[in-house]
């Protein structure tokens, strides 16, 4: 098992109604997808839009991105996007409830081959993994808060800054994408510069008890990227950073 997640920026909000309509193509053809384990398709905002897949396999997941609507979306982001960003993430056992009733650690072990590591033709780079994260302490937080009635919003939405204020009253993460995904759930996804940066929010999501309002959040080791994010490069980034 393993996750996916992306984040798009729009070159301007008046490609925001295309991009609507494509992801919510992605999302329905999501559904049918074998090997899809769960899948967020969260809005950002005006101009970002980010999502989070877990598959089972890697086969399943070229399968999906070789198929139906996401093959089609794919030539036309280049004119749409100014910016994309794609990382692949290894699953922890450090989780705290449960997204759609699935705990995804006890699926961290099962089924399908690992997806290799990415090594470049010596000729392509100066760097032997141009794309390699994993050697750095970074950690990704997922976090999903689904209220469970309608009155079960407020918790929702208080829960959620309640978490990213204890979050970003550490160190910060080094990316943030928070927002609303297509089936009703508010969706977090946090880069951290090192793992105990994780702790405060995911331990304030652990005490939650329902009050109008589930809660799931999953701690992951970023393996590799591909893109950028609003034009960061997380390795160059970190690269940088270390060289100083």
């Amino acid at each position: 098992m393993f996750g996916v997640v992306t984040h798009s920026r729009l070159r301007s909000p008046l490609f925001f109604p295309q991009m609507l309509r494509a992801t919510r193509a992605v999302r329905d053809d999501l559904r049918e997808a074998r090997g899809l384990i769960h899948a967020a398709n969260a809005i950002g905002g005006p101009t970002e839009f980010f999502t989070l897949t877990t598959w089972i396999d890697r086969d399943a997941m070229y399968a999906f991105m070789r198929s139906g609507a996401h093959e089609r979306v794919m030539w036309r982001w280049p004119e749409w996007l100014s910016a994309f960003w794609l990382c692949r993430l290894e699953p922890t056992a450090r989780e705290s409830g449960t997204w759609r009733g699935t705990r995804m650690a006890r699926l961290a072990d099962t089924g399908g081959r690992p997806h290799p590591a990415f090594t470049a033709p010596e000729f392509a780079s100066r760097d032997p993994r141009p794309r390699d994260l994993a050697r750095f302490e970074l950690a990704l937080t997922t976090t999903v808060i689904v209220p469970t009635r309608l009155l079960g919003w407020p918790a929702a939405l208080a829960l959620a800054r309640s978490t990213s204020g204890r979050a970003t009253g550490h160190a910060g993460p080094l990316l943030r994408a928070r927002g609303v995904g297509l089936d009703g759930e508010l969706v977090d996804v946090a880069l951290w510069r090192d793992r105990p940066g994780t702790g405060p929010s995911r331990a304030r999501v652990a005490r939650t008890r329902d009050g109008g309002a589930r809660t799931w959040t999953m701690e992951w080791r970023p393996v590799d990227e591909f893109g950028t994010w609003d034009g960061l490069r997380v390795r160059r980034l970190m690269a940088q950073t270390a060289a100083r």
